[in-house]
This record gives structure tokens, C-alpha cells and sequence, in this order.
């Protein structure tokens, strides 16, 4: 599928609650490309997919532990976020999309959401979305620069264990499990 292709995202681990954790690249994200090889409405569909996923991940674990888990973490990787991404109409709809679908489908089901390796660029987008995301689930989003910020936050929420070790932890990146294939092959090899 070209949108997993172009839109890595994959659910890697738990943090140390039992919630799962899903890594976005979206650094690696260009717009222009996605739109010129699929529609807005099948990379709304990855997203939505993908909290579906979540979802289902916090029914097993709360079989599991014998407890409710029915919360889970987002890690977005910004590293490289092409500006020219602003100026695609689309990424405003896409943004909007996924705050209702969070919001209105899923409330309060985002536990934490860490934006880390967050250029300059990024925080000027948040600040200009920042309107369509609740009160309630903006304080759940912390923005990190550098590792030397991001990486004791991620830590303090999820053993090393269930990290690929590009992100301080001691896991392989399970992408290629995730997508298999060449193409996964291809975007691993950018992330590692």
C-alpha cells in the first residue's frame, strides 16, 4: 500500500501501565507526494485504521492484566518535516481529520502524545492547529526539541525494552514487522 509506504506508522510495545505505544514518522512525511499517488480519503482511512488498532490493543491488554487499560501513547517523530508541507492544502484537512476522529471517536483515550526532534517549523503548524484540539487533549501533547529532552520523558513512560533503539531504547524497530516487504525495508532503513 503507497500510503504505508509514504506515511510510516507502526504500534511498537507497551509503555509501563500495559498501554500500547504507536510511533508516527511523520518527519519523513511529504504531502505533495502522498496526494500525487492516493487521496486525502485513504490517508484519513491509515489513521483511522491505525486508532482502531489502539483500540483493540487496550481490549487485549485489559483481558490480559485484569485491569482496564483504555489508554495509549503516540510518539511523533518530526525529524524533517519538509515546510513546503504548509503549503499543501491538505494538510490542514488532514490535521482537522485527525483531531475529530481522536476526539469525537476516541475521547480521552490518548494518554500522552510526545512530538519529539520538533523543528522550528512544527511548532509554528501546532500553534496554527492547536485550535481544532480539545483543552483537555492539548495537555497531553508535549513538544521536545532535542534527545537530550525527549529521551528521559520516553523513558519515564516506557521500559527500554519496548523502544527501538533509535529512540533510547534496547528494541528493534518493528516496522518491517509491521508493513513486510521491500518498502518496509526501505523506510526501517531511513528511520535506523
Amino acid at each position: 500500500d503507497e500510503v504505508e509506504r509514504l506515511l510510516p506508522i507502526w504500534q511498537q510495545g507497551f509503555d509501563r501501565d500495559g498501554r500500547p505505544v504507536m510511533f508516527q514518522h511523520y518527519g519523513c512525511v511529504r504531502l505533495r507526494e502522498i496526494m500525487r499517488c492516493t487521496t486525502l480519503e485513504r490517508v484519513r482511512m491509515s489513521h483511522t485504521r491505525g486508532i482502531e488498532h489502539l483500540a483493540r490493543l487496550c481490549g487485549e491488554q485489559t483481558q490480559a492484566r485484569g485491569r482496564v487499560v483504555d489508554q495509549w501513547i503516540v510518539v511523533v517523530d518530526a525529524e524533517g518535516w519538509d515546510p513546503a508541507n504548509l503549503l499543501t492544502p491538505a494538510v490542514f484537512k488532514w490535521a482537522a481529520h485527525m483531531a475529530d476522529v481522536d476526539q469525537n471517536h476516541h475521547p480521552e483515550r490518548l494518554f500522552r502524545m510526545f512530538i519529539i526532534n520538533t523543528p522550528r517549523v512544527v511548532f509554528t503548524f501546532y500553534r496554527m492547529i492547536s485550535g481544532l484540539i480539545a483543552e483537555s487533549t492539548r495537555a497531553k501533547i508535549q513538544l521536545f526539541i532535542g534527545p537530550e529532552t525527549w529521551m528521559p520523558a520516553l523513558a519515564e513512560h516506557i521500559a527500554p525494552d519496548q523502544l527501538p533503539v533509535e529512540y533510547g531504547g534496547t528494541d528493534a524497530n518493528r516496522l518491517r514487522e509491521a508493513y513486510g516487504g521491500a518498502a518496509s525495508d526501505e523506510l526501517a532503513s531511513k528511520l535506523e
